[in-house]
Protein backbone atom coordinates (compact mmCIF):
# COMPACT_ATOMS: atom_id res chain seq x y z
CA UNK A 1 0.00 0.00 0.00
CA UNK A 2 1.52 3.21 -0.82
CA UNK A 3 2.54 5.77 2.01
CA UNK A 4 -0.42 8.64 2.16
CA UNK A 5 0.58 12.19 0.80
CA UNK A 6 2.06 14.90 4.01
CA UNK A 7 1.55 18.33 3.60
CA UNK A 8 2.92 20.16 6.68
CA UNK A 9 3.20 24.48 6.28
CA UNK A 10 2.01 27.15 8.78
CA UNK A 11 -0.92 29.05 8.25
CA UNK A 12 -0.77 32.93 7.74
CA UNK A 13 -3.09 33.89 10.08
CA UNK A 14 -3.30 37.98 11.47
CA UNK A 15 -1.64 39.00 14.59
CA UNK A 16 -2.86 37.27 17.66
CA UNK A 17 -5.25 39.17 19.84
CA UNK A 18 -5.71 38.27 23.27
CA UNK A 19 -3.45 36.66 25.51
CA UNK A 20 -4.88 32.72 24.62
CA UNK A 21 -6.93 32.75 21.36
CA UNK A 22 -6.93 33.56 18.05
CA UNK A 23 -10.28 34.37 16.48
CA UNK A 24 -10.08 34.09 12.34
CA UNK A 25 -12.75 35.69 10.82
CA UNK A 26 -14.20 34.68 6.61
CA UNK A 27 -16.73 36.54 4.71
CA UNK A 28 -19.41 33.94 4.25
CA UNK A 29 -18.84 32.66 0.54
CA UNK A 30 -19.54 28.96 -0.52
CA UNK A 31 -17.13 27.08 -2.89
CA UNK A 32 -18.09 24.02 -4.13
CA UNK A 33 -18.65 23.04 -0.18
CA UNK A 34 -16.37 25.29 1.20
CA UNK A 35 -17.99 27.81 3.73
CA UNK A 36 -16.68 30.75 5.58
CA UNK A 37 -19.01 32.65 7.97
CA UNK A 38 -19.16 36.24 8.86
CA UNK A 39 -18.95 35.29 12.84
CA UNK A 40 -15.85 34.12 13.89
CA UNK A 41 -14.13 30.50 14.69
CA UNK A 42 -12.17 29.74 17.62
CA UNK A 43 -8.91 27.58 15.93
CA UNK A 44 -6.21 26.52 17.53
CA UNK A 45 -3.21 27.35 15.87
CA UNK A 46 -1.31 24.23 16.69
CA UNK A 47 -4.32 22.16 14.78
CA UNK A 48 -4.00 24.11 12.01
CA UNK A 49 -0.19 23.86 11.37
CA UNK A 50 -0.39 19.64 11.98
CA UNK A 51 0.20 17.80 8.93
CA UNK A 52 -1.88 17.00 6.26
CA UNK A 53 -2.72 13.29 4.90
CA UNK A 54 -4.05 12.89 1.86
CA UNK A 55 -5.37 9.01 1.10
CA UNK A 56 -7.44 7.34 -0.69
CA UNK A 57 -10.62 7.05 0.59
CA UNK A 58 -12.17 3.78 1.67
CA UNK A 59 -15.99 2.55 3.20
CA UNK A 60 -14.95 3.34 6.87
CA UNK A 61 -14.80 7.06 6.06
CA UNK A 62 -18.49 7.34 4.40
CA UNK A 63 -20.23 8.71 7.65
CA UNK A 64 -17.42 11.41 7.31
CA UNK A 65 -17.84 12.48 4.47
CA UNK A 66 -21.56 12.56 4.27
CA UNK A 67 -21.78 14.81 7.42
CA UNK A 68 -19.38 16.98 5.29
CA UNK A 69 -20.90 17.17 2.50
CA UNK A 70 -24.41 17.72 4.09
CA UNK A 71 -23.06 20.51 6.30
CA UNK A 72 -22.36 22.65 3.14
CA UNK A 73 -25.07 20.99 1.02
CA UNK A 74 -27.08 24.70 1.38
CA UNK A 75 -24.17 26.28 -1.11
CA UNK A 76 -26.06 23.66 -4.23
CA UNK A 77 -29.37 23.92 -3.19
CA UNK A 78 -31.60 26.81 -4.84
CA UNK A 79 -33.66 26.97 -1.51
CA UNK A 80 -32.02 27.18 1.75
CA UNK A 81 -34.27 24.37 3.37
CA UNK A 82 -33.61 21.88 0.69
CA UNK A 83 -36.44 21.96 -0.87
CA UNK A 84 -36.51 20.37 -4.49
CA UNK A 85 -33.58 19.03 -4.13
CA UNK A 86 -34.16 15.56 -2.09
CA UNK A 87 -32.29 13.18 -4.82
CA UNK A 88 -29.30 15.39 -4.45
CA UNK A 89 -29.19 15.31 -0.32
CA UNK A 90 -30.06 12.25 -0.17
CA UNK A 91 -26.78 11.19 -2.79
CA UNK A 92 -25.01 12.60 0.08
CA UNK A 93 -26.35 10.22 2.86
CA UNK A 94 -23.70 7.77 4.08
CA UNK A 95 -24.91 4.82 2.08
CA UNK A 96 -24.86 6.73 -0.48
CA UNK A 97 -21.29 7.81 -0.39
CA UNK A 98 -20.50 4.28 0.54
CA UNK A 99 -21.99 3.50 -2.55
CA UNK A 100 -19.74 5.70 -4.88
CA UNK A 101 -16.48 5.22 -2.57
CA UNK A 102 -16.79 1.04 -3.76
CA UNK A 103 -17.58 1.84 -7.24
CA UNK A 104 -14.37 1.60 -9.82
CA UNK A 105 -15.89 4.82 -11.51
CA UNK A 106 -15.23 7.19 -8.66
CA UNK A 107 -11.69 8.02 -7.52
CA UNK A 108 -12.12 9.15 -3.67
CA UNK A 109 -9.03 11.05 -1.87
CA UNK A 110 -9.64 12.60 1.88
CA UNK A 111 -7.49 14.77 3.98
CA UNK A 112 -7.08 14.79 7.60
CA UNK A 113 -5.49 17.16 9.85
CA UNK A 114 -4.80 15.15 13.03
CA UNK A 115 -8.31 12.79 13.76
CA UNK A 116 -10.27 15.87 12.02
CA UNK A 117 -11.89 15.13 8.22
CA UNK A 118 -10.67 18.41 6.60
CA UNK A 119 -12.04 17.97 3.19
CA UNK A 120 -12.14 15.43 0.39
CA UNK A 121 -12.33 15.18 -3.53
CA UNK A 122 -13.50 12.67 -6.04
CA UNK A 123 -13.25 11.93 -9.57
CA UNK A 124 -15.92 10.18 -11.51
CA UNK A 125 -14.38 7.97 -14.44
CA UNK A 126 -10.91 9.88 -14.14
CA UNK A 127 -11.98 13.44 -15.97
CA UNK A 128 -14.79 15.13 -13.73
CA UNK A 129 -14.47 16.48 -10.43
CA UNK A 130 -17.81 14.84 -8.63
CA UNK A 131 -17.37 16.55 -5.36
CA UNK A 132 -15.13 18.54 -3.69
CA UNK A 133 -15.81 19.61 -0.10
CA UNK A 134 -13.54 21.37 3.03
CA UNK A 135 -14.18 21.89 6.26
CA UNK A 136 -15.27 25.43 6.77
CA UNK A 137 -12.46 26.22 9.28
CA UNK A 138 -9.98 24.75 7.40
CA UNK A 139 -10.99 27.41 4.24
CA UNK A 140 -8.04 29.54 3.06
CA UNK A 141 -5.37 26.73 4.37
CA UNK A 142 -4.40 25.17 0.88
CA UNK A 143 -6.43 22.46 1.82
CA UNK A 144 -8.68 22.18 -1.87
CA UNK A 145 -5.38 22.91 -4.23
CA UNK A 146 -3.85 20.27 -2.43
CA UNK A 147 -6.94 17.80 -2.56
CA UNK A 148 -7.01 19.22 -6.26
CA UNK A 149 -3.41 18.46 -6.84
CA UNK A 150 -3.69 15.03 -5.90
CA UNK A 151 -6.50 13.97 -7.94
CA UNK A 152 -5.57 15.76 -11.31
CA UNK A 153 -2.23 14.02 -11.37
CA UNK A 154 -3.41 11.05 -10.19
CA UNK A 155 -6.48 11.41 -13.40
CA UNK A 156 -3.64 12.39 -15.83
CA UNK A 157 -0.73 9.69 -14.89
CA UNK A 158 -3.82 7.19 -15.89
CA UNK A 159 -3.94 8.65 -19.26
CA UNK A 160 -6.76 9.05 -21.25
CA UNK A 161 -7.45 12.39 -20.01
CA UNK A 162 -8.49 15.23 -22.36
CA UNK A 163 -10.07 17.36 -19.83
CA UNK A 164 -11.57 17.86 -16.56
CA UNK A 165 -15.00 19.05 -16.07
CA UNK A 166 -17.06 20.42 -13.27
CA UNK A 167 -20.89 21.64 -12.00
CA UNK A 168 -19.50 24.28 -10.08
CA UNK A 169 -22.09 26.08 -7.53
CA UNK A 170 -22.72 29.77 -8.47
CA UNK A 171 -20.51 30.46 -5.09
CA UNK A 172 -17.27 28.77 -6.25
CA UNK A 173 -16.20 29.52 -10.21
CA UNK A 174 -13.61 31.72 -9.11
CA UNK A 175 -11.99 28.91 -7.15
CA UNK A 176 -12.19 26.43 -10.04
CA UNK A 177 -11.05 29.23 -12.18
CA UNK A 178 -7.72 29.43 -10.11
CA UNK A 179 -7.48 25.99 -10.83
CA UNK A 180 -7.37 27.09 -14.83
CA UNK A 181 -11.07 26.26 -14.79
CA UNK A 182 -13.58 27.99 -17.64
CA UNK A 183 -17.39 28.70 -18.01
CA UNK A 184 -18.74 26.77 -20.95
CA UNK A 185 -22.29 27.61 -20.19
CA UNK A 186 -24.19 30.00 -18.14
CA UNK A 187 -25.68 29.36 -14.57
CA UNK A 188 -28.31 26.40 -15.01
CA UNK A 189 -31.13 25.06 -12.51
CA UNK A 190 -31.86 21.53 -12.04
CA UNK A 191 -33.69 19.00 -9.69
CA UNK A 192 -33.61 22.02 -6.85
CA UNK A 193 -29.52 23.13 -7.40
CA UNK A 194 -27.91 25.42 -9.51
CA UNK A 195 -24.61 25.36 -11.13
CA UNK A 196 -22.28 26.47 -13.65
CA UNK A 197 -20.76 24.17 -16.40
CA UNK A 198 -16.94 24.80 -16.30
CA UNK A 199 -14.28 22.86 -18.36
CA UNK A 200 -10.59 22.06 -17.77
CA UNK A 201 -8.36 21.21 -20.96
CA UNK A 202 -5.16 18.99 -19.89
CA UNK A 203 -2.80 21.19 -21.64
CA UNK A 204 -3.50 23.95 -19.26
CA UNK A 205 -3.62 21.62 -15.97
CA UNK A 206 -0.33 22.43 -15.48
CA UNK A 207 -1.87 25.55 -13.74
CA UNK A 208 -2.90 24.01 -10.82
CA UNK A 209 -2.51 26.04 -7.58
CA UNK A 210 0.53 24.70 -5.12
CA UNK A 211 -0.10 24.04 -1.71
CA UNK A 212 -0.21 27.76 -0.99
CA UNK A 213 -3.14 28.37 -2.78
CA UNK A 214 -7.03 27.82 -1.84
Amino acid sequence: MKEPLRFSRPLDVPRLRGRHRQRLFASRWCASGLLGWKHGYTVSIFAIMDTLVIRRADIQDAAAISALATSVAHCFTIKASGEGAESFLASLSPDSIAGYVASPRFDYRVAYRGQQLAGVIAMRDGSHLFHLFVAPHMHRTGVAGQLWQVASHTAMVSGGVREFTVNSSPFATVVYERFGFRSVGPRAESRGIAYVPMRLAVEEAGATPGPGKP
